[in-house]
């Protein structure tokens, strides 16, 4: 274009040396147009390796419009009529080169995240083919497909805070707020008020109760009587039914215990025997021992008998041991492991049986009919015999028949007129001489 050829080596730029073989050599033919065209065209112009085929005509001096884009010597055969030369726009080629740096950034460490695991030196490079998995961003959520939809997480069960739900619960106990039912409780009529939702989804016998009330199933206003309940006990049942738990002391326990058997609910009645076992007393054993005979508690009943014969002495002389049942005190004056004497019980026995009979208006004998046979009166000595026949005359409390047996065997001195349970000692039985001939086997 007129200007002369510099006289020296012609320094590449930056952007024609990228485009050179690895060789160091120049383009054939290209070396001068190329410079002239970095100096000429557009100023600042880059070009990256991977930027050289994406070419555009320059349009300054000496280029010819026909020419296929392309570098100048690489794309134009030679001596034709005039040089061509490539130059790139510079915006171009600045987004383009940024595009490609972040896509080689972004192989960079997909490369280095699969092969880190794959070199026996733990130096983070492979030589060979990746063999490991791709990272979790690459391949998606664990347990799917790459790219696939996630996982399916099993459910779990939570749980608030239990303390919490009970103290809410626990507002609304014989509370008017929402209260659609209403109890006459115990002897004076005491009023309860309930939720009949709650105790309905509860309780099958205030299901069966509250249903047969008011077979509309709407609120009724009349109340439900029940008599028989203490309202003590009646809310600490309210309380479990509320909260699923309950304080219990040994002043209601027992009737907490009978409410949840004639209501059916088992997991209290569970709570109430376990709360009489661990706090049996002389005072308690005997109402527990009735309440376990009366409703068919085996546990209760046996842990309430072994505490009776550690105890026996004592618990003799308490009011609830006169209150016992027939029923009740049988399995009491069976037993051979009780610490006392035959006296001391047949004196209890006699004072149980004024009791009842004063109670059932019955004569004496009448009512120790069932449970008198039980005393082993042959344990007792020839003198305490004669006394207890003195008293059973001014006071008749056992039938003559068996205090003739006694003496039969004290006359006869053998072992077989008292075999069985009449002439076992029982563990506090106090030695005598003549219980030695109850011992003697028959020959």
């Amino acid at each position: 274009m007129g200007q002369a050829a510099p006289s020296g080596p012609e320094k590449l730029s930056p952007v024609v040396a990228a485009a050179l073989p690895r060789g160091g050599g120049r383009p054939e033919g290209g070396s001068r147009s190329a410079g002239r065209c970095a100096r000429e065209g557009p100023a600042g112009t880059s070009v990256t390796g991977s930027d050289a085929n994406r070419g555009i005509p320059c349009l300054g001096a000496g280029s010819s419009g026909g020419a296929r884009p392309g570098l100048s010597g690489a794309g134009t055969p030679r001596g034709s009529g005039g040089s061509s030369s490539i130059c790139l726009d510079p915006a171009r080629v600045r987004c383009r080169s940024r595009q490609e740096g972040s896509r080689s950034r972004t192989r960079g460490r997909v490369r280095t995240s699969c092969s880190g695991s794959g070199s026996g030196s733990g130096s983070g490079s492979a030589t060979g083919p990746v063999t490991s998995r791709p990272p979790a961003w690459i391949m998606g959520p664990p347990g799917g497909p790459p790219g696939g939809p996630p996982a399916q997480v099993p459910p779990h069960s939570m749980q608030g805070d239990p303390a919490t739900f009970r103290a809410a619960l626990r507002g609304l106990l014989n509370c008017a707020r929402f209260s659609d039912v209403r109890f006459l409780v115990g002897q004076d009529r005491r009023e309860v008020l309930a939720h009949r939702c709650l105790l309905t989804s509860r309780c099958d016998y205030f299901r069966q109760l509250l249903g047969a009330e008011n077979p509309s199933g709407g609120a009724s206003e009349e109340p439900v009587v029940l008599a028989d309940v203490p309202p003590e006990a009646f809310l600490m049942v309210l309380e479990f039914l509320y909260t699923n738990s309950i304080t219990l002391d040994r002043r209601t326990v027992l009737e907490v215990l009978i409410s949840s058997l004639e209501y059916g609910l088992s997991e209290l009645r569970e709570l109430c025997v376990e709360f009489v076992v661990q706090n049996l007393d002389v005072e308690l054993v005997c109402e527990a021992l009735q309440v376990a005979v009366t409703f068919g508690l085996r546990r209760l009943r046996e842990k309430c008998l072994n505490f009776i014969d550690s105890r026996a002495q004592d618990v003799l002389r308490t009011p609830a041991f006169h209150e016992l049942s027939p029923a009740a005190l049988i399995p009491v004056l069976r037993s051979d492991h009780l610490l006392v004497d035959e006296v001391e019980l047949v004196a209890a026995t006699r004072h149980w049986a004024r009791v009842s009979s004063a109670v059932l208006e019955q004569p004496m004998v009448q009512v120790a009919q069932s449970v008198v046979g039980e005393l082993r009166l042959p344990l007792l000595s020839p003198s305490e015999l004669s006394s207890l026949e003195e008293q059973n005359r001014v006071e008749p409390f056992i039938p003559v028949e068996q205090i003739a047996e006694a003496w039969k065997c004290h006359a006869l001195r053998r072992g077989e007129a008292t075999r069985g349970i009449l002439g076992r000692r029982r563990k506090g039985t106090t030695p005598r001489e003549h219980h030695r001939f109850l011992e003697l086997q028959p020959k």
